[in-house]
C-alpha cells in the first residue's frame, strides 16, 4: 500500500469564540426618528445538503456603525434566527448615514473582538486556540452582510446574507475510496487536517468587510486533525467522499491563492498506521464560493482537479491540476556514411552539428581532433534531451567516448570498455570539447523535445 500519495485545488480557516469587554459610547447623535424593519435571510438550500445549507445558523449579530465607522453600540442587537429568517427593527436618526453589520452563525462560536483600546472598531477573529475544533467541522459556517442607508421616513429592509468565507473540501472517487477499503484501510475512522505554509486571513472588520492576517497567523499554521466527514457530495454529475473540508476568510474580489499540505491519517488492517501527506500549491479560495479538490488520493498514480463552485456563488471556477502529458520525443540519427562525408551537418530539420576540424583528404566517419570542439544544435522552440555517440575506439583508447576528457558536458557518460557514451540533460546546444585526445564518431542520435 503506497503510503504518501498525490495530489492537491483551495485553503482553510478558524475563528474563535472568546471576546473582550470593552466601554462604547451608548448615544446616538439627536434629531428625529424613522423606524426601521430589516427582513434578515440566509442562502436556501444549495445542491448538497451535506456542504452546508445554513440552517446550522441561529444567532444574527446587529451592530451599527456612523459616517465615520465608529460603532454605535446603543443600537447593537443579538437576535434568534429561525428557519434562515430574522426580523428586527431599530430607531434610527432621520437623514443620519449609517452602515450596518449583520453576522449570522451558530450560538457561541464566534465572539465581538477589539484591538487592544479600541473599542470603537469591532472585528470577528479566529485565533490560533480555536483551529483544533475548525477541521471537518460544518458549526462554523457564518454569514456576514454589510448595508450603508440614509433615509428620511420609516422604512424595511430586506437584506440578503452571503458567506465570508470559501470552504475547502477535499474529496475522492468512488474507486478511490473502494481500493483503500479493499486494501485494509478504514476511512471511518480516518483523520484529516490541512496545514497552510503561509498562515491565513484570520480577521473580519465588521464595518467594511476587510479581512487581514494577525501577527500569530502569517507564518506556518497547522488544524488539528480531525475524523473525515466521509459523507457523499456531488460536483458535476460526479459524486465523491468528502475526506476533509475547512471554512477560511476569502477576498471578494478576486480568487486569492493559497498554498497547502493535506494530511490524512489511518489505519490499515486494523493495527498498521499509514499516513498520506501532500503539499498542494495555488489553492483558490474567493467568498461565498466552494473550492473543491477531488480526485484520487489513496491509489498510486493519483491526480487532482480543483474546482471552485458554487453553492456559494456562480459561475465556477476551475483550476485543472493534473498533472500534463509527457511531451513528444523526435528523434534525429546519423549514420558513418553521412557523418564521414558531413563535417558539418543537419540530422534533420531540427537538430544540426558543427566541427571545428577541418580536415581535406577523404576520412570514414566524423574526426574532432585534440582540442577541437563539436556542438549540437537544436532550432529555437526546441530543447535538445538525450545525445548518443558510438566511435570507432573504445573507453579513453584512442578515438574512443571517453576521450572528451574534461571537455566532456556535465550530464555525459560513456563506457569504460565499450565504444558508447551518452549525454543526459536539457538545453538547445551542447558542446563537446575533446580535450583527451582525438574522437571518430560513427553514429549519431539525437532525443529532442517541442518547447
Amino acid at each position: 500500500m503506497k503510503r504518501f500519495l498525490f495530489f492537491i485545488s483551495a485553503l482553510a480557516a478558524l475563528w474563535s469564540a472568546s471576546g473582550c469587554s470593552r466601554e462604547v459610547a451608548d448615544t446616538a447623535p439627536e434629531g428625529d426618528f424613522v423606524n426601521a424593519t430589516f427582513n434578515v435571510s440566509l442562502p436556501g438550500d444549495i445542491a448538497t445538503k451535506a456542504i452546508s445549507d445554513g440552517t446550522l445558523a441561529d444567532e444574527l449579530r446587529f451592530i451599527a456603525f456612523d459616517e465615520n465607522g465608529r460603532q454605535i453600540s446603543g443600537l447593537e442587537q443579538t437576535i434568534d434566527i429561525v428557519d434562515r429568517k430574522a426580523t428586527l427593527t431599530a430607531k434610527l436618526i432621520r437623514g443620519f448615514q449609517y452602515t450596518f453589520a449583520f453576522w449570522a452563525q451558530k450560538k457561541g462560536r464566534y465572539a465581538i473582538s477589539y484591538v487592544g483600546t479600541d473599542t470603537e472598531h469591532p472585528y470577528i477573529v479566529i485565533t490560533t486556540e480555536h483551529l483544533p475544533e475548525m477541521m471537518n467541522n460544518d458549526d462554523f459556517d457564518a454569514f456576514y452582510a454589510r448595508v450603508e442607508l440614509k433615509k428620511d421616513a420609516d422604512f424595511e429592509e430586506n437584506v440578503n446574507l452571503t458567506r465570508p468565507f470559501a470552504q475547502i473540501n477535499l474529496a475522492i472517487d468512488a474507486d478511490d475510496c473502494n481500493a483503500a477499503i479493499a486494501n485494509g484501510l478504514d476511512i471511518a475512522t480516518a483523520k484529516s487536517a490541512f496545514a497552510f505554509q503561509a498562515g491565513i486571513n484570520n480577521r473580519l472588520r465588521l464595518a467594511d468587510g476587510a479581512i487581514d492576517k494577525t501577527q500569530d497567523c502569517t507564518g506556518a499554521l497547522a488544524c488539528t486533525a480531525a475524523t473525515v466527514p466521509g459523507d457523499n457530495i456531488t460536483i458535476g454529475s460526479d459524486s465523491y467522499t468528502r475526506i476533509a473540508m475547512l471554512y477560511v476568510l476569502a477576498p471578494g474580489d478576486e480568487p486569492a491563492n493559497l498554498d497547502l499540505t493535506v494530511t490524512v491519517n489511518a489505519v490499515q488492517n486494523g493495527d498498521i498506521p499509514v499516513e498520506i501527506s501532500k503539499e498542494i500549491k495555488n489553492v483558490p479560495v474567493r467568498r461565498n464560493y466552494r473550492t473543491n479538490i477531488v480526485g484520487k488520493l489513496f491509489t498510486i498514480g493519483g491526480t487532482f482537479n480543483v474546482t471552485v463552485s458554487t453553492g456559494f456563488v456562480s459561475p465556477d471556477n476551475t483550476v485543472d491540476l493534473t498533472p500534463p502529458a509527457a511531451p513528444t520525443e523526435f528523434v534525429a540519427e546519423k549514420g558513418q556514411d553521412y557523418l564521414a562525408a558531413n563535417n558539418d551537418g543537419d540530422l534533420d530539420d531540427i537538430i544540426s552539428y558543427n566541427n571545428s576540424t577541418s580536415y581535406n583528404n577523404a576520412v570514414s566517419e566524423l574526426r574532432i581532433y585534440k582540442t577541437q570542439d563539436l556542438c549540437i544544435e537544436a532550432k529555437d522552440g526546441y530543447t535538445i534531451k538525450k545525445i548518443e555517440l558510438t566511435c570507432t575506439g573504445s573507453g579513453t583508447a584512442k578515438y574512443g567516448p571517453g576521450c572528451w576528457g574534461t571537455g566532456a558536458p556535465d550530464g555525459y557518460t560513456y563506457e569504460s570498455s565499450g565504444r558508447n557514451g551518452t549525454w543526459l540533460g536539457s538545453a538547445q546546444s551542447v558542446m563537446f570539447t575533446a580535450s583527451g585526445d582525438q574522437v571518430r564518431i560513427s553514429y549519431m542520435k539525437v532525443t529532442y523535445i517541442k518547447d
